[in-house]
């Protein structure tokens, strides 16, 4: 039964920063858990309810694979999978808490109840729980998701992220609005970036600053919180800390090569 990553990757749950180096299933307590080929066999239990099939793959439930997702691997992993399930309704936090308890067991439980108490479904994207992710790690202030506004031509338009006491609004500017359909219809990349600017332009004819950040800004800690901080959003987090350990870091990955 595959599980936890390579459950969640059949189920098309996203996986954001994920290990994704080997292959998880799962099979009955009395199989022992094994690393070995880059496979990862866990032993748990298995209850009927728990499984499902995709396109002839058996793999465990989405309750179940967020309950072992958010309880083993990190805590973005672990959010950003469950924003999703919860934004599709694919399943609810107390399902998920259900199939965690129906396990039996009490490891990783802490980290779970973490994510769970994080995650919403108001999370539209991956890179939005990315950016929600990053801003918590760094001390930020929680924003308000999906603000609504009313434009000066009588539209409405919702916005990622607002903080009302900074007059600041926060935009996560990923790829899929250019390029799928789904996202731009028969729109050019070229239309809907003129449209994202109109858009900003009459947001902030309204009063509020607008900042805009894409992937590779939120995945870089360093860099996003030197973007936040340059528009005025406080933190707590000493900034030589960040640059430290983004230089621990890199001396690791340079002495493993």
């Amino acid at each position: 039964m595959l599980s936890h990553q390579s459950a969640a990757a059949v189920l098309g749950l996203p996986l954001v920063a994920a290990d994704l180096s080997q292959v998880h299933y799962t099979v009955p307590l009395a199989g022992g858990t094994r690393t070995s080929g880059g496979v990862r066999r866990h032993a748990n239990l298995l209850p009927r309810d728990h499984l499902a099939e995709i396109d002839g793959v058996c793999v465990t439930s989405v309750a179940r694979t967020l309950a072992d997702l958010a309880g083993t691997s990190s805590f973005l992993v672990g959010v950003a999978a469950v924003d999703q399930a919860l934004r599709l309704n694919q399943c609810s936090v107390e399902d998920i808490r259900q199939a965690a308890l129906e396990l039996g067991r009490t490891r990783g439980r802490r980290a779970r109840e973490k994510v769970l108490a994080f995650a919403t479904p108001l999370a539209e994207s991956p890179g939005e729980s990315l950016s929600r992710v990053r801003m918590e790690e760094l001390g930020f202030p929680r924003p308000v998701l999906q603000q609504r506004w009313t434009l000066a031509d009588g539209t409405v338009a919702y916005t990622d992220f607002w903080w009302p006491e900074h007059g600041l609004i926060g935009e996560f500017d990923g790829v899929a609005k250019y390029v799928r359909h789904d996202y731009a219809g028969h729109r050019t990349a070229a239309d809907l970036v003129m449209a994202e600017k109109r858009r900003e332009d009459a947001l902030r004819a309204l009063g509020p600053r607008v900042v805009r950040w894409d992937w590779a800004t939120a995945l870089d800690r360093p860099a996003f919180f030197r973007l936040l901080s340059s528009v005025g959003l406080p933190s707590p987090v000493p900034r030589a800390t960040l640059f430290e350990a983004a230089l621990e870091r890199g001396t690791r990955s340079r002495s493993s090569a």
